[in-house]
């Protein structure tokens, strides 16, 4: 089922872009967890929602982090089922628009964040972007404390500077939570391309 759900992102990321008509991908319900940790933080609920990818969206990651230096490939994408269940730490905040908006942390053997925006009128978490860094947190502006707590239940939220790209979401507070399994992601290796070992 997990792979069916990441094959189904990865032909969304490479099917012809239709600006005319913008196809949507419903990936499964919001876990209670983050349902609960959303409301503590932005005083919303949002359990019921569901977690929602569009074309446009995709389209948007490649273009603007597909040159990366740790560029983001439409193989990636199929990573964000992973990410959102999995997540290594978690942060709210909201973007440059004014919409609330979750980032997920996950580290492979390089750290990828993904970010979702809430719409609450489609009762939906729509993806927003997603890119990579190195798997160091202090360019994220996560003290070694943070990143080892990570790995148990977090006490209250701390307030911390984050140093994301210009012109992605700006968040203010940083709320990790434990993952509904336990991941250590410090060994895990991103999907290769075909004729790479």
């Amino acid at each position: 089922m997990k792979r069916k759900i990441a094959n189904q992102i990865i032909e969304l990321a490479k099917s012809k872009f239709n600006p005319d008509k913008v196809q949507r991908l419903d990936l499964f319900e919001v876990d209670d967890k983050i349902a609960n940790k959303f409301k503590e933080s932005a005083g919303i609920n949002i359990s019921g929602y569901i977690h929602q990818i569009e074309s446009c969206a995709l389209r948007h990651a490649l273009k603007r982090h597909g040159s990366d230096r740790l560029p983001i490939t439409c193989e990636d994408f199929g990573l964000i089922p992973e990410i959102i269940r999995n997540f290594d730490y978690i942060k709210f905040g909201k973007t440059q628009r004014g919409l609330k908006s979750i980032i997920y942390i996950k580290r492979f053997n390089a750290t990828i964040i993904c970010i979702e925006e809430l719409r609450r009128g489609k009762k939906r978490l729509s993806f927003k972007t997603m890119y990579k860094k190195t798997p160091s947190g202090a360019s994220l502006g996560i003290t070694p404390e943070a990143i080892r707590l990570s790995q148990n239940e977090m006490p209250t939220p701390n307030s911390v500077n984050t140093n994301l790209p210009k012109n992605e979401p700006l968040v203010n507070v940083i709320t990790p939570v434990k993952p509904t399994q336990s991941t250590q992601g410090a060994n895990r290796k991103m999907p290769q391309k075909k004729g790479k070992k």
